[in-house]
């Protein structure tokens, strides 16, 4: 046997982690080593993988702060995704293996979701950036679908795969049914404000949202010029709203405004459920959150003007790659415009160019 001695670049190619110009490991070369992993475990503590990877960063001297926010956020984005899933054990929480699939975009791009490293699929399969955890295909290859076929990986439809719409949830953890359309949340909210809403004495650290959609979303309680449309709840209606919690956080909650000034308000269960009220209120007033579309050569840029609830969040992923440079912006392929705005008319967003 021939020991050689590797330098910190080798090492890295042999892991097949790239670098940035940040020298930090590529979002994407550590998505894949997360997959490698738990592809051959199966299933094992988030702590495990978290020090597998680490060690091997150390090894080539990637091991810094940046580095180990980037994994954690890393490791979140591909359970949020569906390339690795959370599951609970007599042992505690986990992190298994998901079922891959793979979803048809268009007739040139398809993307495969679910635990199976690009390795075992061999070449074809990969991100379009560095900051890309997708790992994108052309479905009118051969070789790519007999891959696929060999693993046992089949197709499926967006909405198959994108599941039942969030605000559903929401709708059940309040104990209503049937379901009806997105907006229905909304109804729901003001329904139980009316009835339920406990009067605030006092509105002072209470933000309501208001403005128009495509405006700068801004921060509640944020500094003077930078609020957005986080507005002080005096104009009378319902209205989703925020106020001060513990240190920096902010308390979801829904409210309303009497004609006498009178303010009432009912708490909402998380930011996830204040997501899905804020698209069904836009839905049920005619004024739906938007999302921009700005030409760039062939492709565009997708701008976001509102907090995306996860699974909203998780559409987004699948079109598109965010932005190293911009907050809240997603680079995407001129040829799926279409399909995103089909997609995300039927979340209850509009797509606008």
């Amino acid at each position: 046997m021939t020991l050689k001695k590797l330098s910190s670049l080798e090492y890295l190619s042999a892991l097949c982690l790239d670098v940035d110009d940040a020298g930090l490991p590529t979002p994407a070369s550590l998505a894949d080593m997360c997959r490698r992993a738990v592809w051959r475990w199966g299933i094992c503590p988030r702590a495990t993988l978290t020090k597998f990877v680490l060690e091997r960063l150390r090894a080539g001297r990637l091991d810094d702060e940046g580095a180990k926010e980037r994994l954690k956020e890393v490791i979140a984005t591909l359970i949020e995704f569906g390339d690795l899933v959370d599951v609970w054990t007599a042992a505690g929480k986990r992190i298994a293996r998901a079922q891959a699939c793979w979803i048809r975009l268009d007739d040139g791009v398809a993307v495969v979701s679910g635990t199976l490293p690009s390795s075992v699929l061999g070449p074809g399969f990969e991100s379009s950036a560095p900051n890309d955890l997708a790992r994108r295909f052309d479905p009118g290859a051969l070789t790519a679908l007999v891959a696929l076929r060999e693993h046992g990986v089949r197709e499926r439809s967006l909405s198959d795969w994108l599941g039942a719409l969030g605000y559903v949830r929401w709708l059940n953890e309040r104990g209503e049914g049937p379901y009806g359309p997105i907006e229905s949340l909304w109804k729901m909210l003001e329904e139980e404000v009316d009835s339920d809403g406990v009067r605030l004495s006092n509105v002072d650290g209470v933000w309501a949202l208001g403005g128009d959609p495509g405006q700068f979303f801004g921060r509640a309680g944020g500094d003077p010029g930078k609020t957005g449309r986080w507005v002080t709840p005096e104009a009378e209606g319902c209205w989703l709203a925020k106020r001060a919690g513990y240190g920096e956080q902010k308390k979801p909650l829904a409210i309303s405004v009497s004609s006498s000034g009178e303010t009432r308000g009912i708490d909402l269960n998380s930011d996830g459920e204040f997501g899905w009220a804020m698209i069904a209120r836009g839905c049920a007033l005619g004024e739906r959150e938007v999302i921009s579309a700005r030409p760039v050569g062939e492709d565009y840029e997708l701008q976001v003007s509102f907090p995306l609830p996860v699974q909203v969040r998780r559409l987004m992923r699948l079109f598109g790659v965010p932005s190293e440079e911009r907050p809240w912006s997603w680079s995407l392929r001129g040829s799926l415009l279409p399909v995103v705005t089909r997609s995300f008319s039927q979340v209850g967003v509009d797509v606008i160019d």
